[in-house]
């Protein structure tokens, strides 16, 4: 199936308050088997654009607009401007999508799954969170303060503090924050769909959570790992030599220079050296796709986005997904 592109004027979706005067380029292929579909935008700026593909719907935002972070949930985006405040689009049933009215110096983002909630991680090192299914998924706990990372699951999030140690809230099913009191040097987090990971300063690392289909049977073979992702039911590593390891039935991708790496559903991509965007068959990411500083992808769902540095194209082609 070949993509569409075309473009058009702004339009707000969600509590988004574009220029009329913004275009952007966007091509779309659908899933019409579920009604749903899916698509990529780029923003028409040098640097700082957004590309998307996967079950998701981007709006039209200013063209004015530069991002240095993205975050996507179960229904629902988040996008970090430059200047430290937050846009958010999509689903907005329970709030997900209205950010605080003085949210500001915010400096990384996490949106969850089916709990459909957000958090914002602020330059002093104290975590706020809105919208949520359900309380405890916004109700960071009292003092917690120092967090260098965040991450956000299914239902549940957690917090790296600048000394190793975590905090995790939300809901506790499956034991998916269950993490030991003498846990620490910590350096790296994932939260995924009933589960997280954490990555250690030795390069080895430790899941809990629920395991119905093996995402917490770390290969007892891994180390040197400086960064992990979570998804749906499978698990990712990022080791210190490039290479990406997964466990479960899902998410296997072959990348020996990786930078960087994300997983969302059954999914998995990683962010090479050179720019590009390697993800998991069956499905692919956009032909042409480069210049990529950044990937995101929901941890339950099937929507991607990709952060563009400069020179990136302003129409790049499809392989049909």
């Amino acid at each position: 199936m070949n993509p569409t592109f075309f473009s058009g004027p702004a339009r707000p979706q969600c509590p988004l308050r574009p220029s009329l005067k913004a275009r952007y380029h966007l091509a779309v292929w659908g899933f019409a088997a579920v009604g749903l579909c899916s698509g990529m935008a780029v923003e028409t700026q040098p640097s700082g654009r957004l590309v998307a593909w996967g079950r998701t719907v981007v709006p039209y935002i200013e063209t004015a607009t530069r991002f240095t972070d993205v975050a996507c949930g179960e229904g629902h985006t988040l996008a970090l401007r430059s200047d430290g405040t937050v846009v958010a689009w999509g689903n907005n049933f329970y709030g997900q999508c209205q950010p605080p009215a003085d949210l500001s110096n915010v400096v990384t983002i996490a949106a969850g799954g089916s709990g459909s909630f957000s958090l914002a991680l602020l330059n002093d090192g104290t975590v706020v969170a809105w919208g949520g299914r359900l309380a405890s998924m916004r109700a960071v706990p009292t003092g917690l303060s120092n967090v260098v990372a965040i991450a956000a699951g299914d239902q549940h999030s957690v917090a790296l503090k600048r000394d190793g140690t975590v905090v995790g809230w939300g809901t506790s099913a499956d034991g998916r924050r269950a993490f030991p009191p003498d846990l620490s040097n910590v350096v790296a987090i994932a939260a995924g769909g009933r589960h997280s990971l954490v990555a250690l300063a030795d390069g080895t690392v430790r899941a809990y959570g629920y395991n119905l289909s093996g995402q917490i049977n770390v290969p007892p073979d891994l180390s040197n790992v400086v960064a992990v992702a979570a998804g749906a039911r499978h698990s990712v590593a990022l080791q210190r030599d490039g290479r990406v390891r997964s466990w479960n039935s899902f998410g296997g991708i072959a990348a020996t220079n990786a930078v960087a790496i994300a997983a969302g559903g059954d999914m998995s991509y990683a962010l090479t050296r050179e720019g590009t965007v390697i993800s998991s068959p069956p499905f692919g990411v956009p032909n042409g796709l480069s210049n990529v500083v950044r990937i995101a992808s929901s941890p339950t769902q099937g929507h991607n986005y990709a952060l563009l540095a400069d020179g990136s194209p302003d129409r790049p082609t499809f392989r049909p997904g």
